[in-house]
């Protein structure tokens, strides 16, 4: 939801459509918002908020933002005034299971992400050069039941924190520069986007949303082990939308200056001599 969904659904919010289209893509939106709200992840959240304030600042849409985040915080307030108790249990449940993940409070926000991180480094240590191999990790442990016939056995499978530390583990220093030199070029292509947006302030391209889910999804990433992962969904989708985002991607700025936001050109109005 916070890769694939939220990011493509607000663009469409963002277009110029028939009011009963963009109410429709509005709901959608809310209720895409509200999933990943109560999957209690981090990433996606975290993903999420990024994407879209990133893609609502480089088109200019502060209003939209603004009205956005209005929305929740007079629900909030509403749920706050009409459930005191409850809103006060979920504030203290929320900061257990999304920000510390049920950890003690003095261990960290990321303590949840420490060990499979420091698992990940001692084997990148271990194998460093040319790595444990593709899809593979190195649990050292002796495994009695052997491999699954249709999924990977959890005796054989192992958490890395981050698709970055498992790409690294699986194919070392030397096997990581042609994924490294993919990630770069795809970033590349999203920066580029992105400083169409801001020259343009136009959402009706059809890289906008491919961007967007790009800068989404390589945040994810970088909590999560999918982004090199062939078989697992999001990974299948990701590269798919990577693949046409080159090819679609604005191949040149246009000679455009960015208009400023409202509050730059009302300072400039006052300041300006009258007649």
């Amino acid at each position: 939801m916070g890769v694939a969904c939220a990011p493509i659904l607000l663009w469409g919010t963002l277009l110029k459509e028939r009011p009963l289209v963009h109410n429709r893509y509005l709901g959608m939106l809310a209720v895409c918002l509200y999933l990943i709200f109560q999957s209690r992840s981090r990433a996606a959240i975290v993903a999420t908020l990024f994407s879209c304030g990133l893609m609502c600042f480089a088109l200019r849409k502060f209003k939209a933002f603004t009205q956005g985040l209005g929305a929740i915080l007079i629900l909030v307030a509403a749920y706050a005034l009409i459930q005191p108790t409850a809103f006060s249990n979920s504030i203290a449940g929320l900061t257990s299971s999304v920000v510390y993940k049920g950890h003690d409070p003095t261990q960290g926000v990321l303590a949840s992400r420490e060990s499979p991180w420091q698992a990940a480094v001692e084997t990148i240590s271990s194998n460093f050069w040319f790595g444990t191999g593709f899809g593979t990790a190195d649990t050292g442990k002796e495994v009695a039941e052997g491999t699954g016939r249709f999924s990977t056995t959890r005796g054989v499978n192992t958490e890395n924190g981050s698709s970055y530390l498992a790409i690294v583990e699986w194919v070392g220093m030397l096997g990581v520069l042609p994924f490294l030199f993919v990630v770069l070029a795809l970033v590349g292509k999203s920066f580029h986007t992105v400083r169409w947006m801001v020259r343009t302030g136009n959402p009706s391209h059809p890289a906008v949303p491919l961007a967007m889910v790009m800068v989404a999804g390589l945040i994810h990433a970088a909590f999560e082990d999918w982004l090199f992962a062939p078989g697992y969904y999001l990974c299948v989708f990701f590269w798919s939308l990577a693949f046409v985002l080159v090819d679609v991607a604005p191949k040149s700025l246009p000679d455009v200056v960015p208009g400023r936001p409202w509050f730059f050109r009302q300072a400039a109005g006052s300041m300006a001599p009258r007649a």
